[in-house]
């Protein structure tokens, strides 16, 4: 967080405040991750959308433009120039009629390599083709209703307060979250896509980003079959009485072993 010193005056008196000034991705709360990307997948950025960003992070809705110092523009950078993708998750929850659903952790910890097969497809559909629907399916895979065994002090409790993953009523919950408003969904989608980003970065043996041929089969993303069942399978080594037992496995540690048994496979030829 950056001070910051602000002087305004509001009737006949001038006021001088010191703030906190996020001055990166992680230290925005979730209102202010929401309110920002409402506004920068603009295709022009006015100055009012500047002045809307700033009066969101600052909470001061009449604060006069020409009060700003010029050190807030400068702040505001990291939201127009992202060096690196982040890993945090700012919508830890929503409401999808009256049904509250909690989303995953910070870097996806505790999503499962079965249900990210199924949320990263339906994400890579829909930003080939922009059908709101597919956005709903990605959101109703990763956000689900609080589970059976959400307490820390049960013996049951896996980490997780969302309840298992269930493909089979992914369709029944994405006619729920088509209610959640636009803006909230558009922040998660672009959330999920920065989170990706870390993600590719973390296994670019998994997620090779120079057309590598070997590592071809497993490569996600490349068309309209981004090529997850392939994979699941290639982790069944043939046996495909295993795929629910892989499926049920942490995201990150199937990514890991995958991301070293290419790289071996990569020194021996």
């Amino acid at each position: 967080m950056n001070n910051v010193r602000l002087k305004y005056k509001r009737g006949p008196f001038w006021r001088i405040i010191d703030v906190l000034y996020p001055g990166s991705w992680d230290e925005l709360t979730r209102e202010q991750f929401v309110d920002i990307i409402s506004v920068i997948q603009k295709d022009y950025i006015t100055e009012s959308d500047n002045i809307f960003i700033i009066n969101s992070i600052l909470g001061m809705k009449k604060l006069p433009l020409f009060n700003f110092p010029d050190r807030l523009n400068d702040l505001n950078r990291f939201i127009f120039e992202i060096k690196e993708p982040f890993s945090k998750v700012f919508i830890r929850d929503i409401f999808a009629t009256r049904i509250k659903l909690y989303g995953p952790q910070d870097e996806f910890n505790n999503v499962k390599i079965g249900e990210f097969s199924f949320s990263d497809t339906y994400f890579l559909r829909y930003i080939k083709h922009h059908q709101p629907a597919d956005l709903n399916r990605m959101i109703a895979v990763l956000y689900r209703p609080e589970g059976k065994f959400f307490q820390e002090d049960s013996p049951e409790y896996t980490g997780d307060i969302r309840e298992k993953f269930n493909e089979n009523i992914i369709e029944y919950r994405a006619r729920l979250v088509d209610y959640i408003p636009r803006r909230e969904k558009q922040a998660i989608l672009f959330n999920y896509r920065i989170i990706r980003k870390w993600i590719e970065s973390k296994y670019p043996h998994v997620f090779p980003q120079n057309g590598d041929e070997q590592a071809m089969t497993i490569k996600l993303g490349k068309s309209d079959e981004p090529g997850w069942d392939k994979f699941l399978r290639s982790l069944c080594n043939g046996d495909i009485t295993k795929l629910d037992l892989v499926a049920d496995q942490y995201l990150h540690n199937v990514l890991a072993e995958a991301n070293d048994a290419i790289l071996e496979s990569k020194k021996e030829t």
